[in-house]
């Protein structure tokens, strides 16, 4: 009864607010206006479950592992930079699924998660300057210093659970029925003012892996 009546309570929020673009595994740095921003947040101040206003965007905090408090059909645009990798593989499948069913008819999903093929080419080229300048903007474990390292922490750092190439993401899309799936670069988007919610970020240009599909 009460997981009844929390899913009708945040779905008659998200229908007064005219909610029509969420926004996966924000994390706390990038709440933009016009999108429901969802996360898990440790703040005091933002009890889960609830949606809060926080300089005039909405942030929910709630567990995305779960299902998700929307009705089909009803949201225009999904987005999500690096949060997939953060969840194991079978969550993954079953939240894009449940994504699918929440997403009107022609509406977008575009997903960034840092690119597999990229390291792996990157490692056989011998590149060492890409891991140098990666490791300097942001560091899974300390000391790390040859190329094989830095490329085993973003791996099995920064509370990563799996991992991603443009193949295995376009297969999941397709299989949880996703069709017109294909590769965008950072900041190249179908979808309204992506500037707004796709920030430029030098350490998500060097190393993300965009795909958009529209159901």
């Amino acid at each position: 009864m009460r997981k009844k009546l929390l899913k009708y309570k945040l779905q008659y929020i998200i229908n007064t607010l005219g909610i029509k673009k969420i926004n996966l595994g924000c994390g706390y740095e990038n709440f933009p206006e016009g999108w429901l921003n969802i996360g898990l947040f440790n703040e005091k101040n933002i009890n889960y479950a609830q949606v809060k206003k926080i300089n005039n965007a909405y942030v929910l905090h709630f567990d995305l592992t779960k299902e998700l408090p929307i009705e089909p059909r009803s949201i225009q645009y999904i987005y999500s930079s690096h949060f997939l990798e953060h969840i194991p593989f079978k969550q993954a499948i079953n939240l894009f699924k449940r994504l699918y069913k929440v997403l009107s008819k022609g509406g977008v999903i575009r997903l960034v998660v840092p690119d597999l093929n990229l390291w792996i080419r990157k490692y056989y080229e011998n590149d060492e300057k890409f891991f140098k300048d990666f490791y300097k903007l942001i560091k899974s474990f300390p000391g790390l210093e040859t190329k094989g390292e830095i490329f085993a922490g973003q791996i099995f750092g920064y509370g990563h659970k799996w991992t991603y190439d443009y193949d295995s993401l376009k297969d999941m899309l397709r299989k949880a029925g996703f069709a017109k799936i294909t590769q965008k670069k950072y900041g190249d988007s179908s979808m309204f003012k992506i500037g707004v919610i796709e920030p430029s970020r030098k350490i998500r240009k060097i190393e993300s892996l965009c795909l958009e599909a529209i159901k």
